[in-house]
């Protein structure tokens, strides 16, 4: 095997990046690679970087034989890069003597340019001298650059954290606001960044707010024109004046470019979203900023006022101080960093997690397990020789067992599990005589599978198997089948119903409950590609009532709702156990009754989705409603989320709803949105609270409560005559305005792809 060339050697040893014993260690991995073949040095290095003493960044300069430019100085080295930028990158180094870590950003500097950076460093370093937030600079006048170290920070970039989640909610923003002005007040009102944009902007693990290069730009370019080399999303936030003649930075342009940082922030985008970059720059002078609460309609009024004034045109009309600007913003309930923290930890998937540390294992009681099978050995052994002992026999007793229904659920009649050999019996008084008329749903085969090969209407009976219902219309067809009372239930494991039209009639001689319910029973239900027909009477009383048959685990509360067409005021679904997670894909709700009740709130202790995919909500009404929420203390926390949706919302109506008595001063930490493109009007109601049925909505105050990716837009819908006769008349969606969108799908319902699920 052949051994790394002495060109190899002296290059890992120059730069401290392996020694001989490392080389060593690679040897074994290097066999392993080469498989007989000749090593060469390309073989070295991937062992190298294999036992992890080389980084993949290193790696490409060593391939290209173009170690000599990770290094800085003689003890700086460069390991790894953390942000990409033509003009000034941002790479992670390390101190080879003293084995400690840096950030160091390194800029170009023309050859013409270079003295007057030279005569700008002198004067920089005697100015702030005593600023430990500069860093230290770099002047290399062979490579004709000029870098800033600092120590690393254990982190990620504002820049990141966007692409990530989309819009920041206005709580975390008021707390980097708060950051960032206490960076400027303790490094005194004359100290200027000349840089702020999300890549410069760093948050720690523990929360805490870090700002990378400060000074650098203004030392490379203090007067920038159209021809300067300018960082890509530094174009996001100058300054008007900025590009006038002879003006500089100043602590009017860091007021201007913190306006549009915080701008970006809340809308999820920049303020003047061009491809041109100097289309940018024309914007920033000619047109004003538009109202952060045109693109996001949760800001409260002050923080938009304050970002109003931040980002005039006119710098005599922006704070003159920091100390003004921060005392602008108020209204946070937890520290800045507290608050920057738990954001940093919600970050997470759609998927429900738990939102408490897991348990852990407790040591067995050896003790207890040996006591209890003493004391049950000695129990048997009298038991067995009473007579022996001369104790009395004991009497003859009897005993029953009363079953009890669970205290969260209180079903509409009680509740009645029949046999499959007793499907065809059950029958109440509550039935119409034009119901009993009609043929009952067949029974399940071995499968669990009820086919309905003919149109019908069928009348729904109680149907239980043990493992997977499932109600299927053959392809074609589209059975009809009638709800016309309450005692129908539908009870396994898992309950699917497909292809069907279900209609919900209001039977004359109904008593007790109002509207026809079907009842289902459940850890998972599932329904798609059919249509619902209900009342037009406003009601809070559901079409299906749902709850889960087993344990109160994360193995129940599952909710899978696809190619659905519904034209009710009723509530589609009220679940009455606890949520673990909800899918709505491609559902058109034609009137104004939401498409979730919850009465059992969701499952404690988790992040619970309630996912809007391609849903369009025709009249305005909430998406989801949540039943005594300041009685559920232990409710988990509801996520909105979702992408190409049309939900329409308007007046008082809220997007999520609270309805029941006193809500719990608590509620914000029990909701959220985290989407990806759900589309409101821009006027719409995000949350809302009534204690009746009866009542109005009012409004809830969502600056503290996590609202990501909603879009606010101008849109409605019109109400064609369609071809079949059989269908429900479907709405066409009017798009007057969105604002920029990633996705080219049309948002809303898709009929073509509803009528293809049907065959």
């Amino acid at each position: 095997m052949e051994p790394p060339s002495a060109e190899l050697i002296q290059a890992l040893q120059t730069l401290k990046i392996a020694n001989d014993r490392e080389l060593q260690k690679c040897r074994t991995r290097v066999r392993r690679l080469s498989q007989g073949l000749p090593a060469f040095d390309s073989v070295w290095i991937d062992a190298l970087v294999h036992v992890g003493v080389m980084t993949q960044f290193q790696a490409r300069y060593f391939e290209q034989k173009r170690w000599h430019e990770l290094q800085l100085t003689e003890s700086l080295v460069l390991r790894d890069q953390v942000h990409f930028d033509p003009v000034m990158p941002v790479f992670l180094a390390v101190d080879v003597e003293s084995n400690t870590r840096c950030m160091v950003t390194r800029c170009g500097v023309d050859r013409a340019d270079f003295e007057a950076v030279s005569v700008r460093l002198r004067t920089l370093r005697q100015v702030r001298s005593d600023v430990p937030s500069t860093g230290t600079f770099l002047l290399d006048p062979d490579k004709r650059f000029v870098a800033q170290s600092r120590p690393a920070i254990e982190g990620e970039s504002l820049e990141r954290l966007l692409i990530r989640r989309g819009r920041f909610p206005e709580a975390v923003v008021r707390s980097i606001a708060v950051g960032v002005c206490d960076y400027f007040e303790q490094n005194g009102e004359t100290h200027l960044h000349g840089d702020l944009r999300l890549s410069n902007l760093w948050l720690t693990a523990s929360g805490r707010l870090e700002l990378l290069n400060a000074g650098l730009f203004n030392l490379v370019s203090p007067s920038p024109t159209i021809h300067t080399k300018i960082p890509i999303d530094a174009y996001n936030g100058i300054a008007p004046e900025r590009l006038e003649a002879g003006k500089g930075v100043s602590v009017s342009t860091e007021m201007y470019a913190f306006g549009c940082l915080l701008w970006q922030l809340l809308a999820g985008r920049p303020p003047h979203a061009l491809a041109d970059p100097l289309a940018k720059l024309a914007a920033h002078r000619q047109k004003a900023i538009r109202d952060i609460r045109e693109l996001a309609p949760d800001v409260s009024d002050e923080f938009a006022e304050f970002i109003a004034k931040l980002t005039q045109r006119q710098p005599l009309k922006r704070p003159k101080r920091w100390a003004d600007a921060s005392s602008m913003i108020s209204g946070t309930t937890k520290t800045p960093q507290a608050r920057l923290k738990s954001f940093l930890h919600s970050f997470e998937s759609a998927a429900p997690r738990s939102l408490g540390q897991s348990r852990e294992k407790s040591p067995v009681p050896y003790a207890k397990i040996s006591l209890t099978l003493g004391l049950t050995i000695i129990a048997s052994i009298l038991f067995w020789n009473r007579d022996q002992f001369n104790l009395p026999a004991l009497s003859q007793v009897g005993a029953t067992t009363q079953p009890i229904a669970p205290e969260d659920f209180k079903p509409l009649v009680p509740l009645q599990t029949p046999t499959l050999e007793k499907s065809e019996e059950i029958k109440t008084a509550e039935i119409s005589l034009t119901q009993k008329a009609l043929p009952a749903l067949p029974v399940p085969d071995q499968e669990g599978v009820v086919l309905l090969d003919h149109p019908g209407p069928f009348r729904t009976t109680s149907l239980h198997v043990d493992d997977v219902l499932i109600i299927r219309g053959q392809a074609g067809i589209r059975p009809t089948i009638r709800v016309e009372d309450n005692s129908a239930i539908l009870e396994a494991k898992t309950v699917s119903i497909e292809n069907v039209q279900l209609e919900f009639i209001r039977s004359d001689q109904q008593q007790g409950a109002s509207h026809s319910v079907l009842q289902v029973v459940a850890d998972e239900f599932r329904f798609s590609q059919s249509l619902i027909a209900g009342s037009e009477e406003a009601s809070n009383q559901s079409l299906l009532s749902w709850r889960a048959n087993g344990a109160d685990t994360m193995a129940s509360g599952r909710l899978l709702v696809s190619n659905i067409i519904v034209k009710s005021r009723r509530p589609l679904i009220e679940s009455t156990t606890p949520l673990t997670t909800a899918l709505f894909d491609n559902v058109l709700q034609r009137l104004n009754g939401p498409l979730l009740f919850l009465h059992g709130g969701v499952h404690a202790g988790l992040r619970v989705p309630v996912v809007l995919n391609h849903c369009s909500m025709v009249e305005p009404g909430p998406v989801v409603t949540v039943d005594r929420l300041g009685e559920t203390a232990s409710s988990g926390l509801l996520s909105l989320q979702g992408k190409e949706s049309l939900l329409k919302t308007s007046g008082n109506v809220p997007l999520i709803g609270f309805h029941g008595g006193k809500l719990s001063e608590t509620w914000s930490d029990h909701v959220e949105v985290a989407a990806q493109g759900l589309i409101v009007p821009q006027a719409g109601k995000l949350f809302g609270h009534r204690t009746g049925p009866q009542e109005s909505w009012s409004e809830l105050a969502s600056q503290f409560v996590r609202v990501d990716g909603l879009l606010s837009g101008e849109f409605h819908f019109t109400e064609p005559v369609t071809e079949s006769e059989e269908l429900l008349p479907v709405p066409q969606a009017v798009i007057n305005h969105l604002p920029v969108r990633l996705s080219s799908e049309n948002p809303g319902f898709n009929f073509e792809r509803f009528e293809a699920s049907l065959n």
